[in-house]
């Protein structure tokens, strides 16, 4: 059974998430072919942390913990589109199905996407990504892939444990949501921020 602590963090995660969203939905975005590619990946990364937070909700932290994992990559794919992908990629990942095309519309390894990312920007922000490639990324794979990690979280874990846990989903849906908002004509960051110190609680 699913402690009362760890519903009510998903209760406020919920709420902070909704009024994000809610932001970025009056917003006026671009719409050409990189843009909306852009934002459509981090929706998907922003629904992933909808259904962590479910299954948080439902006790199934393993199941959980594994679309952390594919949080990140949408995130990070997202990011790439927007600074890095050349147009012909881009005009090839946005043109219609083709089931029997040679060359299929398939990302390049997340390994190789923070290596662009990291060269795009160097200095400290280069350094998040490389930090993500080293610290993050491979942790996130032990849990995908039933490591250590995944197993002993078959067996129990505390209420501390997996709200922090929690909080990393919650942090990394606001970050999407900036990003997503920064591709507006009209951002509001002033807002963003308002929204992010009512729920400080749910990401510290």
């Amino acid at each position: 059974m699913v402690s009362r602590a760890i519903l009510e963090a998903v209760n406020h995660a919920d709420d902070f998430d909704w009024e994000m969203r809610e932001l970025a939905a009056r917003l006026h975005y671009p719409t050409d072919p990189k843009t909306v590619l852009a934002y459509q990946l981090s929706l998907l990364s922003l629904n992933h942390g909808v259904a962590i937070r479910s299954l948080f909700a439902a006790g199934h932290f393993p199941s959980a913990l594994v679309l952390i994992r594919s949080q990140l990559e949408k995130h990070v794919r997202s990011e790439w589109v927007r600074h890095v992908a050349e147009k012909e990629w881009i005009e090839l990942f946005t043109s219609p199905a083709n089931v029997t095309a040679t060359r299929p519309a398939k990302f390049k390894s997340i390994s190789i996407l923070l290596d662009a990312l990291d060269l795009k920007f160097g200095g400290d922000h280069g350094a998040t990504y490389r930090e993500i490639k080293l610290g993050s990324m491979p942790l996130l794979h032990s849990f995908s892939h039933g490591g250590v990690e995944a197993i002993n979280l078959t067996v129990g874990i505390s209420d501390a444990d997996a709200i922090q846990y929690l909080r990393t989903s919650v942090c990394l849906s606001f970050v999407v949501a900036a990003n997503v908002m920064s591709l507006a004509t009209d951002s509001e960051p002033s807002k963003l921020q308002a929204i992010r110190q009512k729920y400080d609680h749910c990401i510290s």
